[in-house]
């Protein structure tokens, strides 16, 4: 339920109110969203972009961006107004353990301010945006009762239409020549090591067979029977030898490549495709797909009822929906 919420708590906690703003871009049953709200906001997520893709820095922000992030604010807006109007309280002792822990984020109480000064907020504001948020947390709470249960006949029923989701990952069985590289090694030891290995590879390119290779040459412990490794799937080896192995088409022979270890030559000898996982070891995952759906369903139909009876008016008209169904 908090996960539905926490982008909406996010936005109220780094965002303020005035009543009448030079700036107000909509109304919202007379509360005004400014500019600067949606600006904060938005800058939150260019951050955030910048952060996980640096190479989009310079780029805009995509216009139904901000577009977003206005509807978002106006639907928060008219849930708090609602929970207001329900007289739905706040734990003020919640809001105090709320505020403690964003305290604790923060190295030292001068970097808090001038963090929150930033972002135009006071601790006071704060204080104010994060009962705000709690109040709406707990109206939500009231509206998912009726909803927070996924019922076994559900998860079955969604397990039994569904279970391509639930495909285990394929298996693939091997076979492989390795040629160990020691701690102690020089430069020109290992070299040698890389260059027989090579020389390996090109015997079996030349068609020798490979598990006469792997018995002649291999140091791997499974060099006696031809190099078989077994079976195995995504995760159970070392990732650089993985990501060879499964790249590889049936009975193929891969170039010579390093790890920790030494120098590997690897053939691919089989692949399966596991069956698809119990209902019993899926049914966590599907009752809390089920219940996340139940919620955001809750949610919307909420929040669209609301906005079929209040009176939400565009002064820049950027900002409205596509459909001009909502406001004026």
């Amino acid at each position: 339920m908090k996960k539905v919420f926490i982008f909406s708590f996010l936005l109220m906690l780094f965002c303020s109110k005035e009543n009448v703003p030079k700036d107000g871009v909509v109304s919202v049953n007379g509360t005004w969203i400014t500019q600067g709200e949606i600006d904060k906001i938005v800058e939150m997520y260019r951050e955030q972009m910048t952060r996980m893709m640096p190479q989009q820095a310079l780029q805009p922000v995509p216009p139904e961006v901000r577009k977003n992030v206005a509807m978002q604010l106006i639907a928060n807006e008219l849930v708090l107004q609602e929970a207001k109007k329900r007289r739905i309280g706040c734990d003020s002792a919640k809001v105090e353990t709320t505020f403690a822990g964003i305290v604790k984020q923060f190295p030292d109480a001068t970097t808090m301010k001038s963090q929150l000064a930033r972002m135009g907020q006071t601790e006071q504001t704060l204080r104010g945006q994060i009962k705000d948020g709690l109040t709406v947390d707990s109206l939500m709470k009231t509206l998912f009762k009726k909803s927070d249960t996924a019922t076994a006949l559900e998860c079955k029923t969604y397990y039994d239409g569904n279970k391509s989701q639930f495909a285990s990952e394929k298996r693939i069985k091997a076979s492989q020549i390795l040629l160990l590289v020691k701690k102690e090694m020089s430069a020109d030891q290992k070299k040698d090591v890389s260059d027989k290995a090579k020389k390996i590879l090109a015997e079996l390119r030349a068609g020798k067979d490979f598990g006469a290779c792997a018995k002649k040459y291999s140091q791997d412990p499974n060099a006696s029977t031809g190099g078989d490794i077994g079976w195995f799937k995504k995760g159970d080896i070392k990732p650089e030898f993985e990501r060879v192995a499964m790249t590889l088409k049936s009975n193929e022979i891969s170039d010579v490549f390093e790890t920790d270890v030494g120098f590997h030559i690897i053939k691919k000898t089989g692949e399966e495709n596991l069956p698809p996982k119990s209902f019993d070891e899926v049914r966590p995952q599907i009752k809390n797909m089920i219940e996340l759906k139940k919620h955001n369903d809750v949610v919307k139909q909420f929040v669209d009822s609301l906005f079929s009876i209040s009176k939400i008016t565009y002064a820049d008209t950027a900002y409205k929906p596509l459909n001009g169904s909502i406001g004026k």
